[in-house]
């Protein structure tokens, strides 16, 4: 059978945009680990802190949100079906300061629903509970700054690109898996010492390696400075 999107269009395999393939690959999997769970294990739940990874949870959520019709009654007061993906987010991280698994497991889910409607009730706290923990990591204030000043873009996002969106060059994070480069070129260019540092790592980059993505990536910007009738420095910077 093939698949159908919140509006019954079919949909087909492979195919997507590739900044958004990985985030449904995620509620797959976690929608394919739910109904296979056999329920809460004994012992004590062991947190392995990859924000990253836990970051990826959050796509049923927005997709609870974003796939509930307009025909469709909403369940609960506190549910996020029908509810504007922003406002979801911000209620759900409202609850996740508040340790309120309950309320965040009603707003977490797929089109089909809260899974605090489908999951035994401790196999949900559990999970909201691993979600809860993400903002006590100390990675997660260092990856939640800025990439680039004045840009709506974040580190956690360069580090989620190289690992998980194919990302291999300096350009490749700046340019095409966030659009920093199109909002604010020079910005980008300031601080691509910055983001290749933070990357490099995870590409396995040398200090040469590293030094040559930056110039690159420098004398690219400079060539396009030089053609006529592109938008000015900061044009985009609020688009």
């Amino acid at each position: 059978m093939e698949p159908r999107s919140c509006s019954g269009a079919r949909m087909r395999r492979p195919g997507g945009r590739r900044t958004h393939r990985p985030l449904l690959d995620s509620a797959t999997r976690f929608a394919q680990r739910s109904r296979r769970s056999p329920g809460p294990r004994s012992g004590v739940l062991r947190l392995e802190f990859d924000p990253m990874k836990m970051l990826g949870w959050l796509a049923p959520l927005l997709i609870l949100a974003s796939c509930a019709s307009r025909s469709e009654p909403i369940r609960r007061d506190d549910s996020a079906m029908g509810m504007a993906p922003a406002l979801a987010v911000e209620r759900f991280l409202q609850a996740v300061n508040r340790q309120d698994l309950t309320t965040m497991g009603r707003l977490f889910g797929t089109a089909n629903g809260p899974i605090i409607d489908r999951d035994p009730r401790a196999e949900v706290e559990k999970r909201m509970f691993g979600i809860a923990a993400i903002p006590q990591h100390p990675h997660y204030s260092l990856e939640g700054e800025p990439l680039v000043p004045g840009l709506p873009y974040r580190r956690a996002e360069a580090l989620y690109a190289v690992r998980y969106e194919m990302a291999t060059t300096l350009d490749d994070v700046l340019s095409r898996r966030t659009r920093a480069r199109l909002r604010n070129r020079d910005a980008t260019a300031a601080a691509a010492d910055e983001v290749a540092a933070l990357v490099g790592p995870e590409l396995g980059w040398s200090d040469e390696d590293r030094a040559a993505q930056v110039a690159a990536y420098r004398a690219s910007s400079e060539r396009e400075r030089q053609v006529p009738d592109l938008p000015r420095l900061g044009a985009l910077a609020g688009g």
